[in-house]
């Protein structure tokens, strides 16, 4: 039996719609830099900036992956390289989460109202996680909602705060809910 070259060609874009379709597989949404990757939605834009560097890099930098469109949404990862041994208690961690909220009140000149701080493990990793209000002492800004989590990786010795941003308010549900459709794709090393 001989095969025509366009018969060909459809069994093969079948094979590859079917396996594409079984591995999940889908195009421009995974970011994997700097040792560590996370999935996006395709309606996300990624954006990278340093941190304690000139340029991100392996050591530190920030990316968000942010809504394109009228309202604001992101997911947004800080990493930086730390020793293990600063994170042989998971106190350390608890309390970089805790740092980091104070000084978000401190700095930006705004009101955070937390939960209360939830311990758990991603992927493996210890994992703290909270979820904030920002309210601006400046009438006309609009209050962010979203979930601020650390986590420390054993693996690769780097430090990640990993939060969500969101300027329309649900429930603590929902944000807890669109916070984890990103960390739970989190790879870490």
């Amino acid at each position: 039996m001989k095969f025509k070259p366009t018969s060909i060609l459809i069994i093969f874009t079948i094979i590859i719609i079917a396996v594409t379709s079984i591995t999940g597989c889908s195009d421009g949404n995974k970011f994997s830099n700097y040792g560590f990757s996370f999935e996006y939605p395709e309606d996300y834009r990624i954006a990278v900036s340093p941190l304690l560097s000139p340029d991100p890099d392996d050591d530190s930098g920030i990316v968000e992956a942010r809504l394109a469109a009228i309202q604001y949404k992101s997911f947004q990862v800080v990493w930086n390289q730390r020793p293990k041994e600063e994170y042989q208690s998971t106190d350390t961690l608890k309390n970089d989460l805790i740092e980091l909220l104070n000084h978000l009140e401190s700095q930006f000149l705004v009101d955070v109202e937390k939960s209360d701080i939830v311990e758990t493990e991603l992927n493996g990793h210890p994992f703290f996680y909270l979820t904030y209000k920002i309210f601006p002492h400046e009438e006309e800004l609009e209050p962010q909602y979203g979930v601020q989590s650390v986590i420390y990786c054993y693996e690769s010795e780097k430090w990640f705060a990993m939060k969500t941003f969101n300027d329309a308010y649900t429930t603590d549900i929902t944000l807890i809910d669109d916070f984890f459709s990103f960390a739970n794709t989190f790879d870490c090393h």
